[in-house]
């Protein structure tokens, strides 16, 4: 029980976080969350650092906001050892109404994302925000059309150590 609500609470956190980034423009214009797709089970393969990911169902979730977001497909991977959550990742592909290469967009969602100061900085050559939650750490980073938040329990011994492997093997 108490690991359904720790991926309860990461999923919460992940897919409200592309719609409170939307929100925060003057005037969104977006796609309706009851009209995003779920991106399939099979866009994230791994294992990655020995995690098995397994996409969470968010059809609900998405029905029950009334937001309009700058994505037109989400998924969210539950990242697993054995039956142990350690991290989700979310995986949103961008509407075309969304700015990703402008810096100021990619600045704005990261700083609607998590309950700590954003925090930037290079890996692998790309720009990442950092934050953190209830004990568990937020990266978040754009690749392309793509928008990818990364939460990591605060428990987890590598987790700039995912991070990396995600920045270089999440193909979008």
């Amino acid at each position: 029980m108490r690991m359904r609500r720790s991926l309860s609470l990461l999923a919460a956190v992940s897919v409200a976080a592309v719609f409170s980034a939307a929100c925060s423009t003057e005037s969104p214009v977006g796609t309706s969350a009851k009209q995003i797709k779920q991106l399939p089970t099979t866009q994230l393969t791994g294992p990655f650092l020995g995690l098995v990911p397994t996409r969470e169902d968010v059809k609900t979730r998405l029905s029950e906001q009334d937001a309009n977001a700058y994505i037109d497909e989400v998924g969210l991977y539950a990242l697993r050892d054995g039956e142990r959550l350690e991290a989700t990742l979310q995986v949103s592909k961008l509407s075309d109404k969304a700015r990703p290469e402008d810096t100021a967009f990619q600045q704005q969602v990261a700083n609607q994302i998590g309950g700590t100061k954003v925090q930037s900085f290079v890996m692998g050559g790309r720009t990442v925000y950092r934050s953190s939650l209830r004990k568990q750490s937020l990266t978040s980073w754009f690749r392309g059309d793509y928008f990818m938040i990364l939460a990591v329990r605060d428990t987890y011994d590598t987790p700039r150590a995912l991070l990396r492997v995600l920045l270089n093997e999440v193909a979008t």
